[in-house]
């Protein structure tokens, strides 16, 4: 990673980590004022300032890499915790991820894409960390316009819920007004594919 893209990732930290406090917030106003220090304990916190201060110019891929494991589990395990007060919680917690989607999109200037492989590549660029890993596509997936079984990579921790519902709605965001379409299934199925 050059510095331009190192700056880029950051950029992305810090809007999860935005999404991450409005949902610890959101949870806290069910769970009480010590929800706030049951999420720092259990997946720490991203520490506040600019590029330069938080990120160690000799080593910053490391510690990006860091910083968005934090982000990630504090948003997975928040999640949960608000789906635990009931069914209805996963719709409000999709319409979220939906908008914070289409807002991801135009604070980070997000092309659409034009092609399949772009949209494996946008699905890869929003990803804190390397979600997928390509195998060779096979070609008849893309004359029929559609890619299936997306090889998961991240192994540091579970991410069911992180992709089943907040990955499948911000892509979800991000794709309005183009003609792509991706979804994650309980079982984990990734598919992406272009609308008919």
């Amino acid at each position: 990673m050059n510095e331009n893209d190192c700056r880029f990732y950051f950029d992305k930290i810090r809007f999860f980590n935005f999404m991450c406090n409005d949902l610890v917030n959101f949870a806290a106003q069910k769970y009480g004022a010590n929800f706030f220090d049951f999420i720092d304990m259990n997946c720490g916190a991203l520490p506040e300032g600019v590029y330069e201060k938080v990120i160690d110019a000799s080593a910053p891929l490391e510690f990006l890499k860091l910083y968005a494991g934090i982000v990630l589990k504090r948003i997975e395990l928040t999640a949960q915790k608000i789906l635990e007060l009931g069914n209805n919680y996963k719709i409000v917690l999709e319409n979220y991820f939906i908008n914070e989607g289409k807002n991801l999109k135009e604070n980070l200037e997000i092309k659409n894409p034009e092609n399949l492989l772009d949209a494996i590549n946008l699905i890869k660029k929003i990803s804190l960390d390397e979600i997928f890993y390509e195998d060779e596509i096979p070609e008849k997936t893309v004359t029929e316009n559609t890619v299936t079984e997306l090889k998961l990579h991240r192994k540091n921790y579970d991410c069911h819920l992180f992709c089943t519902l907040v990955l499948t709605s911000l892509m979800k965001g991000i794709f309005t007004g183009t003609d792509f379409e991706f979804s994650v299934t309980e079982e984990m199925k990734f598919t992406l594919k272009v609308k008919q």
